[in-house]
């Protein structure tokens, strides 16, 4: 699957801190575009509506914001915590996120298009019910996390060395996802979601458990 990386124009503005962005973002309502933050924090700040569009952000601080329907495009994350985090409703085009914490972040409801999470630790993370279009998870812990009805296409959607245990999965298609590098221990399923999975056999038999299936 190709997924198109984050289209970043070559000298990013960097004279603000991620504070005053943000003051002058709320203060004005205007998109948030071309800037590269180093470090600061919005811990549990607000925001109605906002746009971030073709900016990197390295060690922020965003844990508990509350941003919901809010729209990310072209942008980076590195090393951003990011855990419990509102962002419902929200969209995500062209977006990477790595080695960030999302523990109990909330994107129920969001559109997610060539996005890439690549070692992050998700535990408790919500995407119910979100549509997800060429997205990518590499090496990423989300345990517990919340993944059911999710929308998405066959081949649209990867899971690489996931440690995906306990989580939640009810009525997300999962025809042609190679899951055989993943934890899928106690993972959430009613059965037919499962068709046309690829898995080892090792994991069929723990699948079986979960169903109800006795093997002798």
């Amino acid at each position: 699957m190709k997924i198109a990386a984050p289209a970043l124009q070559r000298d990013l503005e960097n004279t603000i801190t991620l504070e005053e962005a943000a003051s002058l973002t709320l203060a004005c309502e205007q998109t948030l575009e071309g800037f590269s933050f180093e470090g600061g924090a919005l811990m549990g700040m607000r925001f109605p509506s906002a746009e971030v569009k073709s900016c990197v952000l390295r060690g922020c601080r965003l844990t508990g914001i509350q941003m919901p329907k809010v729209y990310f495009g072209n942008v980076r994350f590195e090393n951003c915590d990011l855990s419990a985090a509102n962002f419902t409703d929200g969209g995500f085009a062209r977006c990477e996120f790595s080695g960030c914490k999302l523990s109990g972040a909330n994107l129920g409801g969001a559109s997610l298009s060539d996005a890439v999470f690549r070692d992050c630790v998700a535990d408790g993370a919500v995407f119910s019910e979100c549509t997800l279009k060429n997205v990518r998870f590499e090496r990423c812990r989300m345990r517990g996390a919340a993944m059911p009805e999710l929308r998405v296409r066959k081949g649209s959607m990867e899971f690489s060395e996931c440690d995906l245990a306990q989580t939640t999965l009810f009525r997300t298609p999962l025809a042609g996802l190679d899951l055989t590098t993943c934890n899928i221990e106690g993972a959430a399923l009613e059965g037919p979601e499962l068709r046309g999975a690829i898995v080892t056999a090792l994991q069929a038999c723990e699948l079986a458990k979960l169903l109800g299936v006795i093997i002798k």
